[in-house]
Order: C-alpha cells, then sequence, then structure tokens
C-alpha cells in the first residue's frame, strides 16, 4: 500500500510539473557544459565524442578483476565483455548520464553499449538468445524518475539472434527498499558490494520462456559483479543456460 502511494504521488501530474520546472531552474543555473572538456552549451563537444568512441571501439574481456561473477560447469568465469575501462572520460560519461539528467549522451553510450553487446554475442551458440538485464533498484528508480539502463538497451541495434527479454526479471521489493537510505554500489566497499543482496525474481510466466534458453546478460558498470551473479541464479534456478555478459563500463583491477 505504502509503494502503490509513493508511486502515484511521484508519476503524478503535479509531481511531474515540479520536477520539470526544478530541472528548467537548473539549466538557467547552471547551463548544459561538456562532461569532457567543460565547454559551455553542449553535452558532449564533437572533439569529446570522437574521443568518447576511440575509447570505446573495442570491447576487451574483463571479467578478471570482478571477483563475486559466477563460475559456469566448466569451472571458467562468466566471460564479461566490456565497452571500456570505467575510467576518465568514460567514467564521467556515465556518471553524468546516469545521476544528472544529461539524456543528450543517449546516443553516444548507446553505441559503445552496442558494441560489447555484439562482441558478446559471438560467445552464444543459440540460433536465438535472450538479453536480459537488471531492473532499476526501488531507491534509484524514485531517486532519478527513470531507468536510465533502461533507456540505453531502448536504443540498442542487436544482432539478429539477440531478442530483449528483461521484462520477465523485477525486484523483489520490501518497504525498506524505498523507504530507507542508501548508498550507490560505487560509493560502498568491495566488501560490501560483495554482500549486496540484490534480491530478483522472475514474473509469472517466466519460467516456461527461459526454461532452457540462452541468455546473455547485460548492466551499465561492472565492479565486483555481485549484480550479475545474483540475476544469473535467478536465471540458471528458472532453467536457463547464460553463457556470457556485456557491460559499458568496467572498473580496473
Amino acid at each position: 500500500m505504502v509503494l502503490k502511494r509513493l508511486d502515484r504521488l511521484w508519476f503524478s501530474p503535479p509531481a511531474a510539473a515540479v520536477r520539470g520546472a526544478t530541472a528548467g531552474a537548473a539549466d538557467l543555473l547552471a547551463p548544459s557544459w561538456c562532461v569532457g572538456c567543460r565547454s559551455p552549451g553542449t553535452d558532449l563537444c564533437p572533439d569529446c565524442r570522437d574521443d568518447l568512441r576511440l575509447l570505446t571501439q573495442h570491447p576487451y574481456r574483463a571479467e578478471g578483476p570482478a571477483e563475486a561473477l559466477p563460475i559456469l560447469e566448466d569451472l571458467s568465469v562468466l566471460p564479461v565483455l566490456s565497452a571500456a575501462e570505467y575510467t576518465t572520460l568514460v567514467a564521467d560519461a556515465v556518471l553524468t548520464f546516469k545521476d544528472h539528467q544529461r539524456v543528450g549522451l543517449t546516443r553516444v553510450l548507446a553505441s559503445a553499449l552496442e558494441r560489447a553487446v555484439r562482441s558478446a554475442a559471438t560467445l552464444c551458440s543459440s540460433e536465438q538468445v535472450l538479453l536480459v538485464w537488471p531492473p532499476s533498484p526501488p531507491r534509484s528508480q524514485l531517486r532519478r524518475g527513470r531507468h536510465p539502463l533502461g533507456e540505453l538497451i531502448q536504443q540498442l541495434r542487436l544482432p539478429a539472434q539477440v531478442m530483449p527479454a528483461g521484462h520477465w526479471v523485477r525486484h523483489r521489493i520490501t518497504v525498506t527498499d524505498v523507504v530507507r537510505p542508501g548508498r550507490g554500489q560505487k560509493s560502498r566497499s568491495k566488501r560490501a558490494r560483495r554482500q549486496t543482496q540484490n534480491r530478483f525474481s522472475l514474473v509469472p510466466g517466466a519460467d516456461q520462456v527461459l526454461r532452457g534458453a540462452e541468455v546473455m546478460l547485460v548492466d551499465d558498470v561492472l565492479t565486483t559483479g555481485a549484480t550479475l551473479g545474483r540475476l544469473y541464479q535467478c536465471l540458471c534456478q528458472a532453467g536457463a543456460h547464460v553463457s556470457a555478459a556485456a557491460v559499458l563500463a568496467a572498473t580496473a583491477r
């Protein structure tokens, strides 16, 4: 009941009007500036856009430093393809897009994630692969009023054999997920991130779709791999075969 009331309040027309007015006032007080070189009037200037494309041009295997990633049946770690390391311009662009409403960065970041997804798809062997991503945590959804990862995935031009299937997974929400204050992943210690209980569950009917299906996971930033690990566990319990993952950026060792 509490969650429903909060949901109705947040997405009501008056609340949307307040958020819009606040964003407009923020633009007047702090006009848009390039996240790379701080040039005024743009989210990403042409030079920094070219730099970002170069930094994300060649996806690489990033599972090594992520100690919480799942171990597969052959005792190897779940392979993860990352578009870039989470440093310098890439980190600034991802953080600004997620937490500061810079939706003008959507296309260039989606293109980077798309390259990682296409590279990860080469590790899959089925004629049809389901692409699954973690739903937005309740606190993040309330704080941002949007799902940044979902916005990127909507822009992806997926390989022919890859089908989006993120709607089959949801959070198991409790009241404390919404009303208890929390910190983001990157502000926590490694131990705290490993112990994070990302409580995923499947929507009714998902078992029938996922049983025996090959699945590729996708997320925005790879840190310890705890989120991908929990998602992997949830899907495998439904009988899915998770063979690879793709991320926009990964933290270094």
